[in-house]
């Protein structure tokens, strides 16, 4: 199987665990590029086919890129941060962060907490949980 997704997706595996809260198993891996939502989920899609297909076992899986968690620690600053506020007031959007460690997520809700007008909610990711900043239209 690793050999597999490494020849058709370019994927360094490197575990598989169970999860008992989300009743999945997780397939910890990472890719050189950040991987959106479709072609993950047509990995998740050929994983659950071939090793249905090769052992008669139905296997439910999570992908988690912990390099997006690596790399958006390293990478990710406070000006980042308040730019993306700045821009969710300014063009009232919705702005969706990277993948982040508690450390970071903490951080950002530090300032957030600033912005009367700004709703923040914190999205779960197999990785790590993205915070999601929303422009909130005031009565």
């Amino acid at each position: 199987m690793r050999s597999f997704l490494h020849e058709l997706f370019e994927i360094h595996v490197q575990a598989l665990t169970y999860d008992n809260g989300r009743k999945k198993n997780v397939l910890y891996f990472h890719h050189k590029n950040i991987l959106d939502e479709a072609k993950r989920q047509v990995i998740e899609k050929f994983i659950k086919i071939v090793v249905l297909g090769k052992f008669k076992i139905y296997l439910p899986v999570l992908l988690a890129d912990y390099k997006q968690v690596w790399t958006a620690e390293r990478t990710y600053t406070k000006e980042m941060f308040l730019t993306a506020i700045s821009n969710c007031l300014k063009n009232k959007e919705t702005y969706l962060t990277p993948p982040l460690t508690k450390k970071s997520r903490k951080k950002l809700q530090e300032i957030c907490s600033e912005y009367s007008s700004i709703w923040k909610n914190s999205r779960d990711n197999v990785a790590g949980k993205q915070i999601k900043i929303k422009y909130k239209a005031r009565k």
